[in-house]
């Protein structure tokens, strides 16, 4: 019987290196798998028949629940194979977010990784494994239809016709991250997803040769459309030692970490006095804010040859924009230097608010009709003459403190330069008494051979009178050393966790 599958201008750049190089080794992982691009086609077309035969067609809603590996990477192309749309919700929100995530988003099966499928028939074994690994999804909700893929699928006859997807076909649902009532699913389509990576290619530069290790999924589709290698990272929870182990043994020239990442590397070559190989040709972080206190302690870590660069950009939009640590830490202006605006991005100003547009924006926000014109990003800052942007705060965080309008992330970026701060954030608690807000300083120091209260006390000379001095009206009222919560996909400080924190000690 003739099958039906569909192309899509992703696939067909895949299928054209196939064709090219079939035995090439494209991708590998960290636990010794390994697939060439013929390998790669066939258990994609494989595992998109399994799907057939659950009922899976054009348009349904997949939702994604697999953890890294190839057979990940085959499964996600397997759903754009049946034309279907792939929903990603972060396995690591609360049982509410979760379940209102995947209720809204409408999906009609699920495909779930074969030890989850396995623990999810175990009462209670979900919710005891949570406890140690918080990045399991809680699977104690209404489901949809779950679909038991095998480790590897049978090979798909190869009488079958293909359909071709337009580039304004929906590909991928994903959930900006937050704590709002009302998810907010992010739609975008075939030709969003193309540009968004092929901005990221052109500003990376990599090809054939080239090696990336990365456990996010879009850099194996780099890897796949470009003609590069990827190891992918099959380690759920993130280990530096893991991390740098893989590194000396794969030598990657490309990777991406969130800046909590990278910070626990510089930790670990602290103690053995190591760096990252000169192999390394490019750093990528993203996800966080990256800011200039941090890159320089990675600066001490990595060859001359390695470029360390900043992304820029938003679930809705990304990149925006790309900095290099160079241009970063050079950069002596108030606020967070971001970087030049990509080709064909454009930034409008509106309120101090940045308004982007770009062909990397994403088509539409789930269940609304109307595409989106720009993306209202809930940064404030401004654009140089050069073209090159300057954060100055967000809408969301701002700090009301007498008649002044305090931006975090103002004084966030000046403050991490202080030696000692590993990470901070700043907060406003309202404090009845003052019937005004408090400024609450939160920092993560480092082993710099002070007790907790010394350490406040130098800090409260810095930040009044120090190199690193910031504003009068934006000095802390009160300061904390602590481990900072982190939360979400890109692991970025809690802020609304430290105010429930402090709120309940007023």
């Amino acid at each position: 019987m003739t099958k039906q599958l569909f192309t899509n201008s992703l696939w067909n750049k895949i299928v054209q290196n196939a064709l090219k190089n079939p035995d090439k080794l494209v991708l590998k992982d960290t636990k010794g798998s390994s697939r060439s691009y013929d390998d790669f086609v066939k258990n994609v077309n494989g595992f998109s028949g399994v799907l057939e035969k659950h009922g899976v067609v054009k348009g349904d809603r997949v939702l994604f629940l697999e953890r890294p590996s190839l057979r990940a990477v085959e499964i996600f192309f397997a759903i754009y194979r049946r034309g279907a749309v792939a929903v990603i919700v972060d396995p690591a929100m609360g049982r509410e977010n979760f379940r209102s995530r995947v209720d809204f988003s409408g999906c009609k099966y699920v495909v779930l990784d074969p030890v989850l499928s396995i623990l999810n028939r175990i009462p209670g074994a979900v919710f005891l494994l949570r406890k140690y690994r918080p990045t399991v999804p809680d699977l104690n909700i209404s489901l949809p239809e779950v679909i038991a893929l095998p480790k590897t699928p049978s090979q798909l006859s190869n009488s079958f016709t293909e359909i071709a997807l337009g580039d304004n076909e929906d590909a991928l649902i994903i959930f900006t991250s937050g704590t709002t009532s009302v998810p907010k699913g992010v739609v975008h389509s075939f030709g969003s997803l193309s540009k968004t990576l092929e901005l990221i290619q052109e500003k990376i530069g990599a090809g054939d040769g080239d090696v990336f290790l990365s456990s996010q999924l879009h850099f194996s589709i780099i890897a796949l459309i470009t003609g590069a290698s990827a190891i992918i990272d099959t380690d759920t929870k993130f280990s530096a030692r893991n991390f740098t182990n893989s590194v000396e043994k794969y030598r990657p020239t490309h990777t991406f970490l969130l800046p909590s990442e990278g910070q626990q590397i510089v930790d670990l070559y602290k103690q053995t006095q190591q760096k990252l190989p000169d192999t390394l040709k490019c750093v990528m972080f993203g996800s966080a804010p990256v800011l200039a206190g941090f890159l320089t302690r990675f600066s001490t870590i990595t060859s001359p040859k390695t470029t360390v660069l900043s992304i820029y950009g938003s679930t809705e939009i990304l990149p925006i924009s790309i900095a290099t640590s160079e241009k970063k830490l050079a950069y002596t202006g108030e606020g967070d230097y971001l970087g030049k605006m990509l080709p064909n991005i454009s930034v409008k100003i509106i309120d101090d608010e940045f308004l982007v547009q770009g062909p990397n924006l994403c088509g539409r926000y789930l269940h609304e009709e109307s595409r989106l014109k720009h993306f209202a990003s809930g940064d404030l800052g401004y654009v140089t003459p050069e073209g090159e942007l300057v954060l100055t705060g967000r809408k969301k965080d701002m700090i009301i403190k007498d008649h002044h309008n305090v931006y975090p992330t103002l004084f966030e970026a000046t403050i991490s330069k202080i030696d000692g701060v590993k990470n901070c954030a700043l907060i406003g608690v309202y404090n009845e008494e003052k019937q005004d807000e408090d400024i609450h300083l939160c920092i993560e120091k480092e082993d710099v051979g002070m007790s907790d209260q010394v350490f406040i006390a130098y800090l409260g000379k810095e930040l009044k009178s120090g190199e690193y001095s910031i504003d009068s009206y934006a000095l802390p009222d009160k300061i904390h050393v602590m481990s900072l919560p982190l939360s979400g996909r890109s692991c970025k400080v809690d802020k609304q966790t430290l105010r429930i924190m402090f709120t309940e000690k007023v």
